[in-house]
């Protein structure tokens, strides 16, 4: 059993940082948007787990002012029931995120 595992439940937009891990997004009156943190030597190999429980989208993004984007697209929309994996790394581009699991219901 991994009980080292950090999750969240939002409501509200929500800029994720280093403690987060698996964030359960549940909007229920408008879209909801999840910040990607700026990336770092201290984040390099950081992954999120991201889960919309809401009825409303959840736009992620990443970080404000940087050049990371998400598999070459500054962000994703999940709908109701879908969820992702993203990875922060160290490319030869620079940092960027990566889609390694996506969830479509």
């Amino acid at each position: 059993c991994i009980r080292d595992r950090r999750y969240a439940y939002k409501t509200a937009n929500h800029s994720l940082t280093g403690s987060d891990h698996i964030i359960m997004f549940n909007g229920s009156v408008s879209t909801l948007t999840a910040s990607l943190p700026n990336l770092n030597i201290d984040l390099n190999g950081i992954e999120y787990k991201v889960k919309n429980t809401g009825t409303q989208d959840v736009y992620i993004t990443g970080a404000a002012g940087a050049k990371q984007v998400i598999d070459g697209e500054t962000h994703k929309t999940i709908t109701t029931g879908q969820s992702l994996t993203l990875l922060g790394f160290y490319s030869d581009t620079g940092y960027e995120w990566s889609i390694l699991d996506y969830y479509n219901v």
